[in-house]
């Protein structure tokens, strides 16, 4: 799930630094801390942009630097012209996101990712229609009142179950002190 929100969110605001740097390390790219902290302090403009950085990169962020300036300019341009579910579909299908799901808990993450497309679908179609609004509105989830695991109330104990408090990243919780 963190992987298709740094997609989201970088594609709704490629001038980010910050938002460049998740996407450029989440499974979509996979770029190394040294590659990063090359490219730093301009990520956005070393991804959407051709730069002299890329002279500092060992071989493998270099290869990696320049599939992602590929496949970001192509998917920038289709952010103006697909909806964003459709979007999200097309680059989870074209970039074999599938593949990089593999391992154990392969399932699990398939599922997780399973939820996030249609998380998207269901905010675009209450007319939440551009990517930045979609992006706006998951953010606002983490504390709005949609979310399960945050109840906020002055002067109150607040209460969540142990299968919200781990989220979809995790598989087990450990509850302590109880």
């Amino acid at each position: 799930t963190k992987d298709v929100l740094a997609l989201i969110r970088f594609l709704a605001d490629p001038g980010s630094n910050l938002r460049a740097a998740a996407l450029l390390r989440s499974r979509f790219f996979r770029i190394s801390d040294a590659g990063l902290a090359a490219l730093a302090p301009e990520l956005a403009a070393a991804v959407t942009t051709d730069t002299a950085n890329d002279a500092r990169l060992d071989t493998d962020d270099r290869r990696v630097i320049e599939h992602a300036r590929g496949q970001v300019q192509r998917w920038l341009v289709m952010a103006d012209r697909v909806p964003p579910a459709d979007l999200v579909e097309q680059i989870l299908r074209e970039s074999a996101y599938a593949f990089e799901l593999r391992g154990p808990r392969r399932l699990q993450a398939w599922e997780n990712v399973k939820k996030m497309r249609s998380l998207v679908r269901r905010i675009q179609n209450r007319g939440y229609a551009t990517l930045r609004r979609i992006a706006d509105h998951i953010d606002a989830l983490t504390a709005g009142d949609e979310s399960n695991a945050v109840i906020e109330a002055l002067d109150a104990v607040n209460l969540m179950t142990v299968h919200a408090s781990k989220g979809l990243e995790f598989p087990i919780v450990f509850v302590v002190n109880m």
